[in-house]
């Protein structure tokens, strides 16, 4: 089956604790598949909140998580990647639990609080982990075999999910959270068995404390950070967290659609990501990361074509709409990350992953409010063209960077 995928030839390059490692974040993601596509329509639908409100809890969310963000940066550096990975896990899966029991505006805030402390923990520990089990030049395979294994778990879950939740049945909501929760939990035990030394500096004689003034005196990897700040608000933060409202809200649709339009999305990484990665080796990431904004931007064009169509095509548009999405991010997730831990030292590493995972908390300021306020306005086709128009932004940014020979 690997061979077929086009995965087999960089396997070789896993070693036993990075397939562990990488085997609990395919079991998370079920439980991420299971959910991320509702939580606007949960908060909205379900729980009875604005659209605006849900939207602003996202905002929150993000700002919390920019808060914060350069204390587990820090600490990565500080303490290694596998400590903080372990810690950021349980704090995310009594998040996820409470959430299948929130009733009141205050309640909703507190857990959001403690879901944003989660996920500013578990992403760049789990990339500086992966970064220092690995050597230099397998990173780029090692980043696209865990990206095709986190969509694998997202794309069951979106399945499962599609098959349980039930429009306007608050029970079966609560139970996705449940067995979300309960992922995290699996994730943790992994992290917990894992050596010690995991995630932790490769040179131990190397005595430089590092600091964030560092980070940003680094002129490349800020240029590619204003650059993925636009991708992601127009890119990923929108179709996370305004598309589902999009589809269930704005046209009507069932929240099962929001599964078989993410499982068809991951699903279709699953199948391309082999053959895209020989490609990448080809290409410089100047040229490979512009046609990430230009197959974004037509990826809304598809959406966009929901308000022109009947209604029997709206579904497959939204479905070959997250297929093409889905081609773009078999470029973006093994290269960014890749690239990152090219322009950087070792003893920043902790640092510069956790700035460049404020690319999410920024746009999520911007993103979830934007779609939900948009959509009371009535101004959904404006929030369509302006995700268009946004995926294309980047592309001049992203020409001006100097990246590494090597990448």
């Amino acid at each position: 089956m690997l061979k077929a995928l086009g995965l087999d030839h960089f396997l070789d390059h896993l070693n036993g604790h990075a397939r562990r490692l990488i085997f609990g974040n395919m079991i998370n993601a079920i439980g991420m598949g299971l959910t991320m596509t509702l939580f606007l329509v949960y908060l909205h639908t379900i729980r009875g909140f604005s659209g605006g409100f849900s939207g602003l809890v996202m905002s929150y969310m993000a700002i919390f998580s920019m808060v914060i963000n350069p204390l587990i940066g820090i600490l990565i550096d500080k303490y290694g990647g596998r400590i903080v990975l372990i810690f950021g896990l349980f704090i995310k899966a009594v998040g996820v639990f409470s959430l299948a029991f929130v009733e009141s505006k205050p309640q909703v805030i507190g857990v959001a609080t403690i879901l944003a402390i989660g996920d500013s923990a578990n992403w760049p520990a789990q990339t500086v982990c992966l970064t220092r089990m690995v050597e230099e030049e397998a990173r780029q395979k090692v980043f696209a075999f865990n990206f095709m294994a986190l969509n694998l778990g997202i794309g069951i879950g979106g399945i499962l999910s599609a098959l349980i939740v039930t429009a306007g049945e608050l029970i079966t909501y609560q139970r996705l959270y449940w067995m979300d929760s309960l992922t995290y939990l699996i994730y943790a035990a992994l992290a917990i068995s894992l050596p010690v030394w995991v995630g932790q500096r490769l040179d131990k004689e190397d005595k430089q404390s590092g600091s964030y003034r560092e980070v940003f005196k680094n002129k490349e990897l800020m240029k590619l950070s204003r650059a993925s700040v636009l991708l992601v608000l127009f890119g990923y933060a929108s179709v996370s967290a305004g598309l589902p409202l999009f589809v269930t809200s704005v046209l009507g649709a069932s929240p099962k659609w929001l599964g078989l339009i993410w499982a068809a999305n991951c699903f279709g990484i699953i199948l391309m990501q082999g053959p895209m990665l020989k490609w990448l080796e080809k290409h410089s990431p100047s040229k490979t990361l512009v046609y990430v904004g230009l197959i974004w931007a037509a990826s809304w064009v598809l959406v966009a074509l929901c308000f022109v169509t009947p209604a029997i095509f709206i579904l497959p548009l939204q479905i070959t709409s997250s297929v093409v999405f889905g081609i773009g991010e078999t470029i973006w997730s093994p290269t960014i990350p890749t690239v990152v831990n090219q322009l950087i030292p070792d003893h920043i590493r902790g640092r510069s992953n956790a700035l460049m995972s404020l690319q999410w908390g920024t746009a999520g300021v911007l993103g979830a409010p934007l779609a939900g306020f948009l959509f009371d306005a009535d101004l959904a086709k404006l929030w369509v063209a302006m995700m268009v128009v946004g995926c294309l932004l980047p592309v001049p940014l992203i020409r001006r960077v100097k990246f590494p020979e090597s990448a």
